[in-house]
């Protein structure tokens, strides 16, 4: 997608991937779910994931995990406590926020040149 992917909801009993150059962003200012896929991919080319003030909200089906890429930005996700929140992996330049309403399960790299902040409802 060119520019920046506002997302309401998207749910699929398989996998998601959005793709966009500028970034994906939640279209709501609220903690639910934006995104539910079994492995759910986020990339953004030139953007961020999410924002300090407006996470986006991601969950993953039985089995499955979340990889978000932003290579010149930043990502701020949330698991609402209702859904799954396993990250399979986290890579940006910037900041990376990882926040839950329940458990956080990390199953890969989390790696940010910058600072990293991870808070969960459950256990880490």
């Amino acid at each position: 997608m060119t520019g920046t992917a506002l997302i309401d909801t998207i749910y699929s009993p398989g996998n998601v991937t959005v793709l966009a150059d500028t970034g994906i962003a939640n279209a709501n200012d609220d903690q639910l779910i934006n995104i539910l896929g079994t492995d759910v991919v986020l990339t953004t080319t030139s953007g961020t994931i999410g924002a300090a003030d407006r996470t986006l909200n991601v969950g993953s089906n039985f089995g499955g995990g979340i990889t978000a890429a932003a290579p010149s930005g930043a990502i701020y996700l949330y698991g609402p406590a209702s859904d799954s929140f396993v990250i399979t992996s986290a890579l940006a330049p910037n900041a990376i926020e990882l926040s839950s309403g329940n458990a956080i399960v990390l199953n890969g790299p989390v790696e940010p040149a910058g600072p990293i902040q991870i808070i969960a409802g459950g256990k880490v």
